[in-house]
């Protein structure tokens, strides 16, 4: 018996790909890596995004191909996700040009908890209009790691929901 929540589905805000390209724009600009984290709720096979994180400072070290994050900013990521009562669900991270797999990097150290969602971007999240067709998208699965899913499968267990909002909070 697994101690994490089952998740058949994600709910994302329509605006969450959209924001989050927008926030890791300014990274990709000096030709780094960025970050946006995705959390909040899981219940009964649901997993429902509601806030963004983004993740700044000199705790946090972005450069063209990696980023490496203090744990100390991981620990501010931790106290602010449970003085809400959420839980991280996924990340979304950009890669140059086309590359939008994980690389060996990211599925060794990457946060490996099950049903947690891994989305890279490409460009470096320099194109506003990317889309999830242009992202790999790609799920922890327990006892098999990080698989990409397929498109087919990444619209259907991803629900987009237009109502919802994820405000995003910047931690340094």
């Amino acid at each position: 018996m697994s101690p994490y929540e089952h998740v058949d589905n994600w709910i994302l805000p329509a605006s969450a790909l959209t924001d989050s390209i927008a926030e890791m724009a300014g990274d990709g600009r000096k030709g780094n890596e960025g970050i946006v984290l995705w959390a909040g709720t899981s219940e009964g096979g649901i997993a429902r995004v509601t806030q963004l994180i983004g993740l700044h400072g000199p705790l946090i070290e972005k450069r063209p191909l990696q980023m490496i994050i203090a744990p100390d900013l991981f620990a501010k990521v931790s106290i602010f996700c449970g003085r809400r009562k959420i839980i991280l669900i996924g990340q979304i991270h950009s890669h140059p040009k086309t590359l939008t797999d994980l690389s060996d990097v990211d599925k060794q150290y990457g946060i490996a908890t099950p049903h947690f969602l891994s989305v890279v971007a490409p460009h470096y999240a320099q194109r506003p209009d990317t889309n999830w067709g242009a992202c790999g998208v790609h799920v922890f699965d327990e006892g098999v790691g990080f698989r990409r899913m397929p498109l087919t499968e990444a619209t259907t267990r991803i629900i987009l929901d237009a109502a919802a909002r994820a405000p995003l909070e910047r931690l340094s």
